[in-house]
């Protein structure tokens, strides 16, 4: 794959999810995009700055590294000057207005929409659920994610993103069930996603940090 497609790629990727691994690059090009060039690519943009190299319990990932989380260098304070809590309160309270909250399945970071993601396409393969199985699973009263729905036909899902993006619908998003090919919703608050981290844990017995 030409050095700039490659990088499109993975920006993309980067921009979409918390973390990615080599391997979920390789993957999603269909092994397109060789393991050395994704290291190349990486080595290079962990040097420019803009992705940070992540290593737990001996597997590495990438994460992209915004401008707006870079350190600022803290203000020595001057002798007299009084510490002005009220400063602080404040920008906790601007970073608090988006939550950022990450999630940790199968040793990879994810953030809301794509730990649902990440936890049906684990259960479709563990379970081989078909589509009602896995309404049945995950959404019984049709409620989690009003009102297009948490879990939906590619055909159908491609039809409610027309205006707005509403499920992951990219090819390497799709989940293969044991009678169809659906497309989840990426439209997740915290109530919408311990709804999904509930029945991970009770009914599968995965484990999420």
């Amino acid at each position: 794959m030409k050095t700039e497609d490659a990088k499109s790629k993975i920006n993309e990727m980067l921009a979409a999810k918390a973390t990615v691994t080599a391997q979920e690059i390789n993957y999603a090009t269909k092994g397109k995009l060789p393991f050395v060039q994704i290291y190349s690519i990486m080595a290079s943009m962990i040097k420019a700055g803009k992705v940070k190299l992540n290593e737990s319990e001996g597997k590495k990932s990438y994460s992209l590294i915004s401008e707006g989380k870079k350190e600022l260098p803290e203000k020595k304070q001057e002798v007299g000057e009084k510490n002005d809590s009220s400063k602080s309160t404040l920008v906790k309270s601007n970073q608090g207005k988006r939550d950022l909250t990450k999630y940790k399945f199968n040793g990879i970071e994810y953030n809301k929409g794509r730990l649902a993601h990440a936890i049906i396409a684990q259960a479709a393969k563990d379970k081989r659920l078909s589509l009602k199985g896995a309404l049945e699973l995950f959404d019984p009263e049709n409620n989690v994610v009003p009102p297009y729905g948490l879990i939906k036909p590619i055909a159908e899902a491609k039809k409610l993103s027309k205006e707005r993006q509403r499920f992951f619908i990219k090819p390497e998003d799709e989940v293969k069930l044991r009678d169809s090919v659906v497309a989840i919703s990426n439209q997740f608050t915290k109530e919408r996603i311990e709804k999904i981290i509930a029945v991970a844990r009770k009914e599968l017995k995965y484990t999420i940090k």
